[in-house]
């Protein structure tokens, strides 16, 4: 698990037909929605800041955002105790970049993915426009599981991946080395089949419905 082309070949499967989105799907998205990754203490102590996966998707959901035309941008993610929440970290800074606060939407209270689902399918819901159109943007490895769960609370759902972990690796003596990096990705892609493994089962349970009636 600690050499690249370990994690290449596990990454594959989960990113199997997690495509970047094509202009014509990315123009029916009517919502945005940014799944957090977690946010930090800057040095000081007294602020909070995204972590570098969570940077990524908030800046990847502003652009695809603005390119889709959609009507409201969805922040989502909680935050462990003592920490501000994903949701309320990114909207801070989409404030500060001058977003329109009657476009953005906030949900601050989940605690995973699972529970992402549900309170983002509940305030969907609360908009009460038909059917809309809800782009998720995520990292690509974690699409899959995303897209489990959403589906059993969202009705039309468009995939907006980012950092893409798979494509042409780099060839030489080095994939033979064992690398930290390597690890740590390896270790991310793991979690993520985990997850799929235990949604499913929940799924099959019928257990914690995102939404009643959907």
């Amino acid at each position: 698990f600690s050499l690249s082309p370990t994690g290449f070949i596990l990454a594959s499967f989960l990113e199997r037909g997690i495509l970047p989105v094509k202009e014509e799907s990315l123009k029916t998205i009517d919502i945005v929605v940014v799944l957090g990754a977690g946010v930090s203490l800057v040095k000081d102590g007294k602020e909070f800041e995204l972590v570098e996966v969570s940077a990524k998707r908030f800046l990847y959901g502003l652009q695809k955002y603005y390119q889709s035309g959609a009507r409201y941008l969805v922040l989502s993610g909680g935050g462990s105790r003592g920490m501000a929440s994903n949701a309320e970290t990114m909207a801070e800074l989409a404030m500060q970049i001058g977003f329109a606060k009657e476009n953005l939407i906030l949900e601050p209270k989940s605690r995973n993915t699972w529970e992402e689902a549900r309170e983002v399918g509940r305030l969907v819901q609360g908009l009460g426009e038909k059917d809309p159109v809800v782009g998720i943007v995520t990292s690509a490895i974690h699409m899959r599981r995303s897209m489990l769960v959403f589906q059993r609370c969202i009705h039309t759902l468009v995939p907006l991946p980012i950092d893409q972990m798979t494509g042409v690796p780099s060839m030489g003596i080095h994939i033979f080395i064992p690398r930290s990096e390597a690890l740590y990705r390896s270790n991310l892609i793991l979690h993520e089949y985990v997850g799929i493994l235990w949604y499913k089962l929940r799924s099959l349970a019928n257990q914690d419905l995102c939404v009643e009636g959907l």
